[in-house]
């Protein structure tokens, strides 16, 4: 998820006009949202009169592919002698697909996560095993990862199922981190729009944490996935996740 004051430089186009591309930067805040401002603009000077709603702008930031989806024309700006800069409000931004119209845009998987799922669900597959001497002293301290069982509820119109992804980082001779996370992954038993997903899935999750936990949940990072942009890997499984940024919830 992006966080307040980031901000990516790139290259910009529209779906119907890829041989116009032209250089800005995508910023996050918590006071304006998404927001890409461009060094230049995708029409003639007479056209920046009119603010125009793009569905989909297309960019490529650090080799990443972005698709800007519901994009609103926040202004313009000219200098003399004749330099243009244009910005849009963003709705939704997909990370790591470009999508070249809305009908593409149906997903088959979703996956969220909370502030407070975690300490919701008690879900672990730490193990922690200590080793002492008669004296009290540390001998060995170890500590295990094997990943919990996947845990699935049935709905009426979807599969919710609880899953795990682990990650670990050494840094020899001193340090050692082992970190697991916990997602509530969608499944919908016809593919759906992400604001259909949003709408019927994601916000009643949130509402339920966040009466569950008795604490304000946010969200911390979701993905979403789609059959046609499937990939195969090398033992044979696929796996497509297409990173969501959206404006902050109110």
């Amino acid at each position: 998820m992006a966080r307040s004051g980031d901000e990516s430089s790139g290259f910009w186009w529209l779906p119907r006009g890829p041989e116009n591309k032209v250089a800005g930067s995508l910023s996050f805040s918590d006071e304006d949202g998404i927001r890409l401002t461009l060094i230049g603009s995708f029409g003639d000077i007479e056209g920046l009169n009119r603010f125009e709603r793009e569905p989909l702008i297309l960019g490529i930031v650090k080799g990443k592919l972005l698709t800007l989806h519901d994009c609103a024309g926040a202004g313009h700006s000219i200098t003399m002698p004749g330099f243009v800069s244009s910005s849009y409000l963003i709705g939704i931004v997909y990370s790591g697909v470009h999508f070249e119209n809305e009908e593409e845009m149906i997903f088959n998987r979703l996956r969220v996560q909370f502030d407070y799922l975690a300490d919701w669900t008690q879900i672990s597959g730490f193990e922690t095993k200590i080793t002492r001497h008669p004296n009290g002293q540390i001998l060995k301290y170890g500590i295990s990862y094997v990943p919990p069982d996947e845990v699935e509820v049935q709905m009426t119109s979807a599969v919710l199922a609880f899953e795990s992804d682990f990650t670990a980082k050494q840094d020899p001779p001193l340090e050692a981190n082992m970190a697991q996370t916990i997602w509530i992954a969608i499944r919908p038993k016809e593919n759906l729009s992400f604001a259909t997903m949003d709408k019927d899935f994601v916000y009643p999750l949130r509402n339920f944490l966040t009466l569950a936990t008795g604490k304000p949940n946010q969200i911390t990072g979701i993905s979403v996935c789609a059959a046609q942009l499937d990939e195969p890997l090398e033992d044979g499984k696929v796996q497509q996740k297409t990173n969501v940024c959206r404006q902050p919830l109110s």
